[in-house]
């Protein structure tokens, strides 16, 4: 079974080379380029993990994260971040997720997104056990979050992809 994970990033190049990483370590990756379009997949599904860049074009990927979360949408949340960080933001990220730098390796990317998945099935594998456990099933709240979503179907690559380098 294959991991559904979620890229958001405005720059095509970036999001094509994170999806790259993601697809060969073996993730199923849906690709969004704008918050917009990252509601609109994250509307027809959920997502283990969320790889989202902290400034996009058309919003904040701060209020983004917030936002999939309480929907039930993404569970972990990994941000793919290529300035520094304000303290405001900073504090905010500690709350939500880990923060990666674009230019750190593929390794370390990979790693981080790796940890944040194995804590959201960790978190679905507790509630799973203990709605075995009760005769009556409890809310699978977790954490504020909704519970979660069939994953979306697969889209149809976007013509807009960036080449391969």
């Amino acid at each position: 079974m294959r991991l559904p994970v979620l890229v958001v990033d405005d720059c095509e190049v970036v999001a094509a080379a994170v999806s790259r990483i993601l697809e060969r370590a073996g993730f199923a990756v849906w690709v969004a380029y704008s918050c917009d379009e990252a509601r609109g997949l994250a509307a027809g599904g959920s997502f283990v993990v969320g790889v989202l860049d902290v400034q996009l074009g058309d919003g904040d990927g701060l209020q983004l994260a917030r936002w999939l979360q309480e929907q039930g949408s993404v569970g972990e949340i990994v941000f793919h971040s290529g300035s520094p960080l304000t303290d405001q933001e900073r504090a905010s990220v500690g709350k939500l997720g880990t923060v990666v730098a674009k230019g750190a390796s593929s390794k370390v990317l990979l790693g981080a997104v790796v940890e944040a998945a194995r804590i959201e099935l960790g978190r679905q594998l507790t509630a799973l056990e203990q709605l075995q456990r009760s005769s009556e099933p409890p809310s699978i709240q977790r954490s504020g979050r909704a519970a979660p979503r069939t994953p979306p179907q697969r889209p149809a690559r976007r013509a807009r992809r960036a080449p391969r380098p």
